[in-house]
């Protein structure tokens, strides 16, 4: 054998007695939290709150409103009826996802009341049979335009969609509420339109009611206080 194959020979078997010999430290990783365990640490530091809850006040009003032209008058105007006696309330999660459970509205119709004492009776006894249907109600199911939290301050518009039940019939509607938020309390009105015979409503027919739109505009202009349970 050569010298220099015997010089080659020699270094590889060093090399791996070397490497056989030698002992490697594991070395420590830093692992980033996931996102779950973060995720969960938010969780654990929350307030424990686990609904806020946006009570309707005294003071709030629902009306309808509709255009009609009276023999007395030149041309048509929009005429309007309204109870404050309202009563609801809409539940949410601290992140500002709506419970569907008990979240709704409640007029009473029976004390609906215009500037027309006449309009007024014929609605009660024979458009809405107030005496048989004493309220109108609103479940709520859904609620789309709000994300996270409820503010402290400023404004909010959400549409509300639920189950409108109005003289025994129940149809699916769409609200749009703008409310303003200052701390605890809420502002704000709640608007939407039906027709007459979606609700098997009959339209006031009086010798001087010259014309009527088939169209009821609906409000619920409220105060409302927040509360967290």
């Amino acid at each position: 054998m050569s010298v220099i194959k015997k010089f080659l020979l020699a270094t590889f078997i060093c090399l791996c007695i070397s490497a056989c010999g030698t002992e490697t430290t594991p070395q420590p990783v830093d692992i980033e939290p996931t996102v779950e365990s973060k995720v969960g640490q938010e969780v654990s530091e929350g307030d424990g709150h686990s609904e806020i809850v946006i009570n309707i006040q005294s003071g709030s009003v629902a009306r309808y409103i509709v255009r009609e032209q009276l023999a007395r008058w030149i041309s048509a105007k929009d005429v309007s009826g309204e109870t404050e006696l309202v009563t609801g309330q809409i539940r949410v999660s601290p992140e500002g996802t709506l419970i569907p459970k008990d979240s709704r509205f409640v007029v009473n119709v029976k004390s609906l009341k215009s500037d027309e004492a006449k309009r007024d009776n014929y609605i009660r006894k024979n458009a809405l049979e107030s005496n048989k249907f004493p309220e109108a109600v609103f479940e709520i199911n859904a609620m789309e335009g709000w994300q996270g939290p409820l503010p402290t301050s400023g404004s909010i518009n959400v549409s509300l969609t639920g189950n409108m039940t109005i003289h025994g019939v129940t149809k699916e509607i769409t609200w749009d509420l703008a409310a303003d938020v200052e701390q605890d309390i809420v502002n704000g009105i709640a608007k939407t339109e039906i027709d007459f015979n979606l609700f098997n409503i009959k339209k006031p027919r009086l010798p001087f009611i010259l014309t009527l739109e088939d169209t009821l505009r609906l409000e619920l202009e409220f105060v409302a206080k927040v509360q967290s349970n």
